[in-house]
Parts: structure tokens; sequence; C-alpha cells
């Protein structure tokens, strides 16, 4: 896929990497100035987009001086490793729990095949490279990171992942999210939560929403694209979490039936999508986890292998719909349906699913820090 880069703000341009042959599902961010910058990387397997659009847009192997995520999942920070032996003066910042990940991907890879298979999650997200830990810079809530004449403020939004950070432009007052307010589908204008296990925490998520929402003038997200209006963005966001949070936790204290619930989440989420877009939800690019793995450009025409599938919930909250009344896959502790919301086995209150509650200890990335005082 050729694409290239397209402004959506000053001196902020947006790239469709086109990830999974999906157009409008992940996007890469060019920050222009005298040290360009990269919101972002797009998973290993798109970075021949990301650099062909970077070559294309007069980008050098000496001119990108920065590069910064919002967290460390393939889908984000997958291509930090390839783009780094690209462009040589480059460096990565990242939270300080994401670094050793970045440093050695295998957990995340073992993680992510576990979920897919290792065939498709290849063909999805590519094999990430380590980065050497001297391009590494670490960061945590209220740091600065200058970039010449703009800089970006790091907002520490967990929810998503414990490691998860938000970044206020300087020059704009805009944020780029990456997956704090979940998905937003730009071609039908539904919001989708992103909430995938272990480190899933609904009560962190909300406030790192409300967080955003009293800083941001306008949103970037990375699925997908721009939102004008930050605070309608942030609120209608909040309620589909609030929403889907209140489903499992009436359902959970009167089953054990994970089916059941699945199944429910899956309504809910077309009944949402109606409501909203005015058109039957479209689940192949609802759930990027039901399409078909894209062929291997090694063989061209070739037929995808199956592989057989594995936990629900993959590193972007997306898992695959599941058709009414069939098996989890063996060895699957949790429904492959949920339309966005991975659900384990049936919650109880106490549940990281719940709305008020925290996690379970010992599940996230590095040591939990409170939620820094807004």
């Amino acid at each position: 896929m050729e694409a290239d880069f397209a402004p959506v703000g000053e001196g902020i341009e947006l790239l469709d990497t086109g990830m999974t042959g999906q157009r409008e599902l992940n996007a890469v961010y060019l920050l222009l100035g005298d040290e360009p910058t990269l919101v972002e990387t797009a998973p290993a397997a798109d970075a021949p987009v990301v650099l062909g659009a970077l070559g294309r847009r007069g980008i050098g192997p000496e001119d990108l001086a920065h590069l910064v995520v919002t967290h460390i999942h393939l889908d984000h920070a997958g291509g930090a490793g390839v783009l780094l032996d690209r462009f040589l003066r480059a460096d990565v910042w990242v939270h300080e729990r994401g670094a050793p990940h970045l440093e050695d991907p295998a957990r995340l890879v073992s993680s992510t095949a576990r979920t897919y298979g290792e065939d498709r999650m290849l063909a999805f997200f590519g094999s990430p490279e380590p980065v050497d830990p001297v391009r590494i810079h670490t960061v945590i809530d209220a740091d600065v990171i200058p970039l010449g004449g703009r800089a970006l403020e790091v907002l520490y939004t967990p929810g998503h992942a414990s490691h998860h950070v938000a970044l206020a432009d300087t020059a704009t007052g805009v944020v780029f999210t990456g997956e704090a307010i979940g998905s937003h589908l730009p071609w039908v204008d539904v919001y989708r939560p992103a909430l995938p296990p272990p480190e899933v925490d609904v009560d962190l998520a909300l406030r790192s929403i409300d967080r955003i929402r009293l800083r941001a003038t306008g949103l970037m997200t990375s699925h997908f694209g721009p939102v004008a209006d930050a605070a309608e963005g942030c609120e209608r966001a909040a309620a589909r979490i609030r929403a889907w949070s209140e489903t499992v936790r009436r359902l959970s204290a009167d089953t054990d039936d994970v089916d059941r619930i699945a199944e429910a989440l899956w309504e809910q989420a077309a009944a949402e999508h109606l409501q909203d877009a005015g058109v039957p939800i479209e689940p192949t690019r609802y759930d990027v986890s039901a399409r078909p793995p894209p062929l291997s450009p090694a063989e061209p025409g070739a037929r995808p292998r199956r592989t057989r599938r594995g936990r629900a919930g993959t590193p972007c909250g997306t898992p695959a719909p599941r058709p009414r009344g069939a098996p989890l896959a063996r060895g699957c502790r949790r429904p492959r349906t949920t339309g966005g919301a991975c659900i384990p086995r049936p919650r109880r209150r106490g549940s990281a699913l719940v709305a008020g509650t925290r996690a379970p200890p010992g599940t996230g990335v590095g040591r939990r820090a409170p939620m820094p005082p807004r």
C-alpha cells in the first residue's frame, strides 16, 4: 500500500498506514519543525509504508529527530526498531514502564502470538526489532519532550494499559490520545472502547479521559484520526465505556455463562453502531481481528494459512466476532466475541472491568503508580 502524509493541523500531518490492509484503522502523525517527530510508529509490518511516505515527504535518514509512542503495544510501537535502523539520529520516547519491552519485545510478541496464533500475528503486525537502550528516553507524568520550536507534554493516562500516556502539543493544544479514549471510527462516527486484559482498569480509564478533556483543544486519535470537538469526543467515549462496564456488571451478577455475556455485548455494540451511524455494523471493519490476515508479500496471490485462534483480546482490544453458540477455542478462557471489550471469566464485584475497581496486582508492565492529581 502506498500512502502519503496529509495535513490535519498546524504543523501536523497524518499517515494512514493501512494496517492489516484496512483503511482508517491506524494512524501515525508527523510533527514538522526544527526537529521532525513521529508520534506512534505503527507495527513493524507497516514499516515499508511509513518509510516510503517519509521519503516522499523529504524526510531523509539524517532528518528525523524523535519517535514518541503512547504505549508499547505492537500496533503503536512495533515499528520503532525498524525505523531507528533507518533514522540514525532519532531516539524514542516512552513511559518508563514500557521501556523494557522496547529493549526486549519477546514477552510482548509471545503474548500477541497467543492471541492470534503466530502466523496471523506476523501477518498483521510483523516482528518488532529490539531497540538499543541507549536510544530510549523514558518519561513520566508532567514531563516535557522538547522538539525544537514545539514540545509534547506528557499526560499519564492509564486504563487501556498501565504505561499509557497521552501527549499534549504545546503549539496547537491538541492531544495525541493513543487508545486512552478507545477507538473512533471516522467513517461512521462511532466510538468503541479498547479495554484489553490483563491491565484494563475502567475507573482509571474514565479518569484519564476526563484529564484529556480538561487539557485538549482537539484530539488526534491513533484509531483513527482527528476529532475537532475534544469535549464531545471525550464525553461520548466515556459514556460508551460506562455502558459496556454496566452491561458486564449486570450480567455477571446473574450468570456464569460467558457466552451469554459475550453475545450481549456484541448485540449492544451492533445496536449502538446502528443508533450512532444509521447503518448496520460491519463486523470486519468494526473488529480488525475478524478479518483474514493479509497475503504474505513473499507469496503474492497465496491463500493465507489457517491458524488456531488463541485467547480473545488483542493488544488494541479488538477480539473477533464469534458466531452465536460457537464454542471457545481450545484452551481459551475468554469468549471471542465482545465487540471490543475483552471479557475474562465471569466477573464479580472487584473485577477490573467494573467501574470503580482496579486491576489485580501483578498484571501490569511494572509497579502500578497512583493516578496523578488533576
